[in-house]
Formats: C-alpha cells, structure tokens, sequence
C-alpha cells in the first residue's frame, strides 16, 4: 500500500514537472480568453485604468496538484503594448513546488500586469516571482500579489482559485519562456524579444484575444439618459437664456 501511495505522489509530481503534449499557439489563446475572462468576473478584476497602462501582461492557467509535496504547471501567454496594439503572443509556462500537507488539487487563473517596460524585459529575463497559493478549502478564493521584489508599483498579480487543499502552501512559483512552443509557432529564427517587439506575424485567434483586452480597456459609456442629464444641447441654452430675460422684465 506505502508503495502505490509513493508511486502516486510520484506520478502527480512527475505529470507537472513533464506536462501532457504542449498546447498549440491557437489553443493557448483560446485559454487566455476564458483565463482573462475568469478573472474580470472575479469580485476582484483587475481595473480597466491599470490595463489601459500597462506595457505588458501575462495571462497564465495554472494547474497545481500533490500530496505533502504539491507541485505546479501551466501554460500561458505574455503580450507587449506596441504602437500598434499588442504584440504577438509569446508562450510562457509555470513550474514550482510547495511543501506542505496539500490535499486534493487546485487551478488558478493568472494575471499579472506590468506597468513598466523595464518591468516586462526583467520578467522575460529571469522570470521568477513568488505567488501564495491559495488558501481555504472548497469554493473560490480570490488573493492579489505584488511583485515582492522591490518593484511592486511596477508588476502587479491577481490570481482566482478554486479547488481544495488541506492547508496553504507557500513556495516559489517561476514563470519561464516555452521556448519548444515559441518555435512551433514562429520558426527558429524568432527569438521571444523579436515575438514581443512586433517582428513575429501574430497567429490565427490572436484578434480575437486583443479585441478581449481592448473591451476592458475601453471607455465606459455613460448611457443616453445620462448624457441627457450632463450634456448641454442649443435648445437648453435657448431656454436658460429666455428664462433669464422673462425674469428680468418682471422685475
């Protein structure tokens, strides 16, 4: 029995650090969409103001399993603000560990917002930042993050849960470039900085992923009936103006 239950945690954490066949370029953003889409309905979304400032943003889908030991993996994408719109989308993908009493198995939908390109070009560099998982056990849980190096104004995490765990385990998750996927996607010769400054043609669905991220971004409109109550036509002009003089003449 002790040998199928260590061939078990094997397996789980085995399974996230190997993954399953990557997915392709069009099915990644088909899953940005519902990610980012995940989030924004989330009671914690991130504001239309930071994503229309932004100089970048990853769009993660994390999946986390184990027992005593809990690993994590995912697959995801990270965009730059261009003169243009966003850049094609580069492949990222997650991998980490956690020690402690983790029972059951978690997702998470991932975004982090970069507010900086200096920010951005470290994150494509290095690409490691710590995240809480989250705690609680059936349901949802919501938890932001900030970058906990020194640049927290500059990278900002909202991460949406929902699963069960035994407890909370802390550890490190690290962000890494998918290079495999990148050439699948693009070819040999384009590299993740010529995907993230404009130079890769941006694949099918990517369209349908910006124009996503434009509807957060866009302006509220305030409604017609609103505007009627704010905006000033030349036929109330008119009326204030003879109001005015009837009042004049009476006096």
């Amino acid at each position: 029995m002790r040998t199928d239950s260590r061939f078990a945690v094997g397996t789980v954490i085995a399974t996230l650090l190997c993954g399953c066949d990557a997915p392709t370029m069009q099915s990644r953003i088909t899953d940005s969409i519902g990610t980012l889409s995940h989030v924004q309905s989330s009671p914690n979304p991130v504001d239309s103001e930071i994503f229309r400032e932004a100089r970048g943003i990853a769009i993660v889908d994390e999946t986390q399993a184990g027992l005593v030991i809990s690993g994590a993996g995912g697959d995801g994408l990270l965009l730059r603000r261009t003169s243009t719109g966003w850049s094609a989308p580069c492949a990222i993908k997650v991998q980490g560990f956690g020690v402690g009493l983790t029972i059951g198995g978690e997702g998470r939908s991932v975004v982090i917002v970069f507010s900086t390109d200096a920010a951005l070009d470290q994150f494509v560099a290095d690409g490691s930042y710590f995240l809480a998982q989250a705690q609680g056990a059936f349901g949802e849980s919501y938890s932001r993050t900030s970058d906990p190096v020194q640049k927290r104004d500059q990278v900002r995490v909202w991460a949406v849960a929902g699963g069960v765990y035994g407890t909370c385990a802390l550890g490190s998750i690290g962000f890494k470039i998918d290079h495999e996927a990148n050439v699948a996607a693009y070819g040999a010769g384009i590299s993740e900085w010529d995907i993230l400054d404009g130079k890769a043609t941006a694949p099918v669905g990517m369209s349908a992923l910006a124009s996503r991220i434009d509807r957060i971004t866009a302006p509220v409109d305030v409604g017609p009936k609103q505007r009627m109550r704010t905006e000033t036509t030349p036929a109330d002009t008119e009326a204030a103006t003879q109001s005015k003089a009837s009042s004049v003449q009476g006096d």
